[in-house]
């Protein structure tokens, strides 16, 4: 019996590491597939999908040169100011690909990516926690990409 128990807890342990696995390989490969693209200035919609008080304000349209944000507006030009240590963290391809690294890493209940097969950045993210969890599950969607001169 104590052999039973002690599989029925490795098993799912392995096949979360297994598919952990797979998620980073899959993240390396579009990180390497977006920074062969060279493109060092964009423009992209981003929708944050949760259950958050900003949710009006999606989508932001953000416009990044080298690395940096240049410029960030929300939907019907409200004002995003409140959020912007929130906005933050996901402004940018580089950081959209740190929260998919930061989710495999931290090993949450549920991690689905879509990444854009040409450029390869990440065009859908949803991220949930924990399963025991309500109103845990956060998103990520990125449209209108534009590569600017």
């Amino acid at each position: 019996m104590k052999r039973v128990g002690f599989i029925s807890l490795v098993f799912p342990l392995v096949f979360l590491a297994a598919c952990s696995g797979a998620q980073s390989k899959t993240l390396e490969q579009n990180r390497a597939l977006w920074e062969s693209q060279a493109i060092r200035h964009y423009r992209f919609d981003l929708e944050i999908l949760c259950n958050c008080p900003w949710y009006d304000q999606m989508p932001l349209t953000i416009e990044v040169q080298d690395g940096e944000v240049v410029s960030m507006v929300a939907a019907g030009n409200g004002d995003i100011s409140p959020y912007m240590d929130t906005f933050r963290r996901h402004d940018t391809f580089d950081k959209l690909f740190d929260t998919v690294d930061s989710a495999i890493s931290g090993r949450v209940y549920r991690l689905e990516v879509q990444y854009d097969a040409t450029y390869g950045f990440p065009t859908s993210i949803a991220i949930e926690v924990s399963r025991f969890m309500t109103d845990d599950a956060t998103g990520y969607r990125v449209t209108e990409f534009e590569a600017l001169p």
